[in-house]
């Protein structure tokens, strides 16, 4: 297989500076576990999001990555490329967006991780992997869910984003195995005005809760009261404490990208800007203004590209984020959030991964090569292990990526 990490030479106006460099990545496997009716010819079928297993004691993640698509869950083996378990909705119209993990306590201390996954069917729905049981739903948004996030520090904390322009705060349960659990009142009712969440992060040092959506970059400075309220009413939060706006870009542009960086940093991308910006969300909030001008520690070139919904990943200091021409750039950003020091250049990617060329897989006959370029090859999300020993991504044309560090 050809070599595809290229590292980006690209000359500007003499503001320009390189990130330090990372290790190469080469091909592991190309999986097509996400096709409808399990037909290994389903190039429709758009794999959404992927995200590590974490382990039980917080120390990093698990070998084990888990994938939406279609309606089916996948839970693969990056090792040795197994899909392990696969878990298929019974509504056959449902088209999972988005997925998260957290790990909840249990009476014999070794924790259980649980899957929380939501799309088009409008429920949430919460998964036990090991046992391969759908255990409990959500009822509450009336359109399609497109974000899930855990809350970093109180992990059956879940806040769920929709179409409908509302962010709803849920307090799960863990599965006892005794019955089904439907909860339908939310703790929190966030409203979204104008627009809706894409993607969410919660920052611990402000209590502040981010929205990147369609038209906008919108925060909530969340009371902690509220956040552990034990009411049966849920309580509405009107509008939210401010809006972003980011340097040189217009300000109702689709804000696709948003990942927490360690701690009180964030990184954001606007659609079509090329540009990627890391800053400080707790300084930001702190600020008590109803609209923010962001001022980025780090300004990162990436893609020009008008292709929505590319998301983030983030792990041991390494940013990725995919293209529509099957490219994954990498930049680490270790340095930047241990200095916190504002950097004025315009920082290049520290690697390119580019789409390598394919041939056709003996087993299932699937021409891969065809595949490729017959169709744009769009990566919808992207994940880092936390040991660096993988990347992964899903695409719009149903395939899940593994790659391996090359040491």
């Amino acid at each position: 297989m050809p070599e595809r990490n290229r590292t980006p030479k690209r000359k500007f106006d003499g503001y320009t500076a390189t990130l330090p460099p990372l290790d190469d990545f080469d091909s592991l496997y190309y999986l097509r576990c996400h096709s409808e009716d399990n037909d290994p010819n389903d190039n429709e079928t758009k794999v959404w999001r992927c995200a590590f297993e974490p382990r039980k004691d917080n120390s990093g993640n698990t070998n084990v990555l888990a994938t939406c698509g279609g309606n089916i869950v996948c839970f693969i083996d990056c090792i040795s490329g197994r899909v392990l378990r696969r878990y298929k909705d019974d509504n056959v119209k449902e088209s999972f967006y988005t997925l998260a993990w957290t790990t909840l306590e249990t009476t014999d201390g070794k924790g259980c991780n649980i899957l929380a996954v939501a799309g088009e069917g409008r429920a949430i729905k919460l998964i036990h992997p090991s046992q391969l049981v759908m255990y409990g739903k959500l009822h509450g948004h009336k359109k399609y869910v497109s974000c899930l996030l855990f809350h970093p520090s109180m992990p059956h904390c879940l806040f769920s984003g929709g179409q409908e322009g509302l962010i709803y705060m849920w307090h799960i349960c863990k599965p006892d195995g005794s019955q089904h659990v439907s909860i339908t009142n939310p703790v929190l009712k966030i409203d979204v005005p104008d627009t809706d969440a894409i993607n969410l992060v919660f920052c611990l040092k402000t209590n502040t809760l981010l929205a990147a959506c369609e038209e906008a970059c919108l925060g909530w400075n969340l009371d902690a009261k509220d956040i552990n309220s034990k009411n049966k009413k849920t309580k509405l939060i009107p509008e939210p404490s401010f809006k972003c706006v980011f340097p040189d870009a217009n300000p109702n542009l689709t804000v696709d990208g948003l990942a927490s960086l360690h701690d009180q940093f964030v990184a954001t991308k606007q659609v079509g800007t090329g540009r990627i910006h890391i800053w400080d969300l707790a300084e930001h909030a702190s600020l008590k203004k109803k609209k923010i001008k962001v001022q980025p520690l780090a300004t990162l070139e990436y893609a020009y590209t008008d292709v929505d919904y590319l998301n983030f990943g983030f792990a041991a200091g390494i940013l990725a984020v995919g293209d529509d021409k099957g490219s994954i750039f990498l930049y680490n950003v270790e340095n930047i959030l241990k200095k916190k020091k504002s950097l004025d250049s315009l920082l290049v990617p520290s690697k390119i991964l580019e789409w390598p060329v394919l041939e056709c897989d003996e087993e299932t006959g699937i021409d891969m090569k065809k595949l490729s370029e017959n169709k744009k090859i769009v990566v919808n999300a992207v994940a880092v292990s936390a040991d660096k020993d993988y990347i992964a991504f899903g695409t719009d044309n149903n395939l899940v990526c593994i790659l391996n560090r090359v040491t």
